[in-house]
């Protein structure tokens, strides 16, 4: 679960994320923020040269002053290539940083428990991983570089203006930090406006998600209309925000630019005063109206970046939420247990599970009600030995689906113990998972050709191993049928496929895997009964070579020759058996779930 400071971040919880992160490009981004400071140089560089010709021009030298001018055009040209060297430096450094905090978010994504994965909109974790990572590196931005830069600026004309006359400099600093106070008295409030923000622009793209992806239906339910007012509203609560949030930045602004107005007026009052009695030099008096500026103008710019600053750290807390919830288990490099040929197969014994409640994406509610209703699956035990095919039936909501993601390692039972080969998924669920070839009803296809679909069972396979698994799952018919056979690219989401095909690619996946567990949920409750019968063929090939099988069928007869059937009923195994002994109990749930299945089945053949 998540720490509290995890959810609201600090500033410190921020830049030490980030300047780890940064890694090996610490030092060139070190070195691009020193060269960038060349920016102030030349803001300064103003000032100085016209103090020197100013008092060239009072004393007549006039060649001192071509001189002035032209090492001062040198100077500037110098001092800009360094620049744009520092600001390339700079954004190497922040585009690595960028990718490597999106690589990051990402990975810790897809470590989410799956049931904590399935409590946020997808659309809500891609704009934590792809948006809100950028934010964090806004502020190391705004920090290092804005920040520093404006400081340095500030430092220098400090410094220049003390030098000049520091009776009349000291008021003036000693005034300056009111502009800076007022950024700090408004923080929690942008803070919070961030973090709102933030939360409210993934609503937005949730909705725009929904609508987009699933053009077919909306379309078909006329749905169309409620599509538009369900985004016009959640736009329209984005809009308040934005509203709210610049309301306060131009609180800020005009907080800070009153201030500083008021400090220039008061100290060119004093300053004009000066130079009509002659206390102060021509070339001093131009210089000291330029450092006032070079003074004030980077204050009004810290006060409004620290605001800024703030707002990224409220909106930065959706990432740090997804970076430290809770993740699969996995074992500590080089203590993870080896899978046993001797434990081959699978074992549930006592297996039982709920689903979590959610008071949010990411952070559970609490502790789940242990009322014996609320399990999901209670006490469940299964043993599929290598060279054995199960059958796994029952009415809907019996809880079958809940039990294969349990026995492929999707899901983490709350008691009782599982077993992969030997391995346990709660202490490493990749390495247990990595054993297990599972195919759901509703298989994803990925961007890419069809050969890519297949050959992410097993990244590298060659294209002869890819055609051979797809001969297995009865998929090269329809695949070398198609214009680009195997090259045929697979549009989102496999729209342009049926899904009888989408199961075939992800039968032919898992052939390729190569695994010695397969667990099917309804894999082939889309293709016609003869080419069921034909992959049920296939896995009895599969289970004499010494796979072990859990199949989850959506149509009974193709599961009579199953070594055991495991009958579930309301979260529990009601009956188990071979088919005929099962058929020979009258009163049995299977019974009369063959007898109520037995018309369709006839008039399937």
């Amino acid at each position: 679960m998540s720490k509290p400071s995890a959810v609201h971040p600090k500033l410190s919880d921020v830049w030490a994320l980030t300047w780890q992160r940064l890694g090996p490009r610490r030092l060139a981004y070190a070195a691009g923020l020193i060269l960038s400071l060349s920016q102030s140089l030349i803001m300064m560089l103003d000032p100085f040269i016209i103090n020197l010709v100013f008092n060239a021009l009072e004393a007549r030298e006039f060649a001192d002053v071509r001189l002035i001018v032209a090492a001062g055009t040198a100077v500037f040209f110098f001092l800009t290539g360094t620049f744009l060297v520092g600001e390339y430096l700079k954004q190497d450094a922040l585009n690595g940083l960028n990718t490597g905090l999106m690589a990051q978010a990402a990975d810790e994504a897809q470590r989410l428990p799956l049931e904590y994965a399935q409590s946020a909109h997808s659309s809500d974790l891609v704009q934590r991983a792809a948006h809100d990572t950028q934010r964090m590196t806004g502020i190391l931005n705004l920090l290092l570089d804005r920040m520093a830069d404006q400081a340095a600026m500030f430092a220098m004309a400090a410094a220049y203006l003390l030098a000049l006359n520091w009776r009349i400099a000291l008021p003036l600093l000693a005034v300056s930090p009111l502009i800076l106070a007022a950024g700090r008295l408004i923080r929690r409030r942008l803070k919070a406006i961030g973090s709102e923000t933030a939360e409210q622009e993934a609503a937005v793209r949730l909705c725009l998600q929904d609508a987009l992806q699933n053009l077919e239906i909306v379309r078909a339910l006329g749905a169309e209309d409620w599509m538009t007012e369900r985004f016009a509203r959640e736009r329209t609560r984005l809009n308040r925000l934005y509203a709210r949030r610049t309301w306060w930045q131009q609180a800020v602004m005009l907080t800070t630019t009153s201030l500083s107005n008021l400090i220039i007026l008061v100290t060119m009052l004093v300053v004009g005063l000066l130079a009509i009695r002659g206390e102060m030099a021509l070339g001093s008096l131009m210089v000291y109206f330029a450092l006032v500026w070079r003074i004030n103008g980077p204050l009004e710019s810290i006060g409004q970046i620290w605001g800024q600053v703030q707002e990224q750290i409220g909106a930065s807390g959706r990432v740090f939420r997804l970076l430290k919830a809770e993740k699969e288990p996995q074992a500590v490099a080089g203590e993870a247990p080896a899978p046993s040929p001797a434990q081959g197969g699978l074992t549930m014994n006592g297996v039982s599970f709920r689903y979590r409640r959610f008071a949010e994406p990411l952070l559970p509610a609490g502790p789940s009600p242990a009322a014996d209703d609320e399990w999901t699956v209670r006490s469940i035990d299964l043993e599929l030995a290598t060279g054995t095919f199960t059958a796994l039936v029952g009415p809907s909501g019996s809880g079958k689906s809940t039990v294969a993601k349990l026995a492929a390692g999707l899901l983490f039972p709350h008691s009782g113990r599982i077993r992969i080969c030997g391995l346990d998924p709660r202490e490493d669920a990749e390495a247990a998972r990595a054993l297990v070839a599972y195919v759901p009803q509703t298989p994803h296809m990925f961007g890419g050709t069809i050969r890519d679909n297949i050959a992410v069972g097993r990244p590298g396979a060659s294209d002869e191993d890819v055609t051979a698994a797809a001969r297995a799952a009865m998929a090269h018919p329809f695949i070398v049928g198609l214009p680009d056979g195997y090259d045929t690219v697979i549009r989102e989401h496999g729209r342009t496929l049926s899904g009888g095909q989408k199961q075939r690619i992800a039968l032919a996946r898992a052939v390729l895997s190569g695994r010695p567990v397969w667990i099917l949920d309804e894999a082939t409750s889309a293709l016609d009964a003869e080419t069921e019968r034909e992959i049920i063929a296939m896995l009895l090939r599969l289970k004499a070579t010494g796979h072990a099988i859990l199949f989850v069928a959506h149509r009974l007869a193709a599961v009579t020759g199953a070594d055991e059937i495991v009958v579930m009923q309301a979260g529990s195994v009601a009956q188990r058996g071979t088919h005929e002994e099962l058929l020979r109990d009258r009163q049995g749930l299977y019974r009369r779930l063959w007898e109520s299945f037995a018309p369709m089945q006839a008039a399937s053949r």
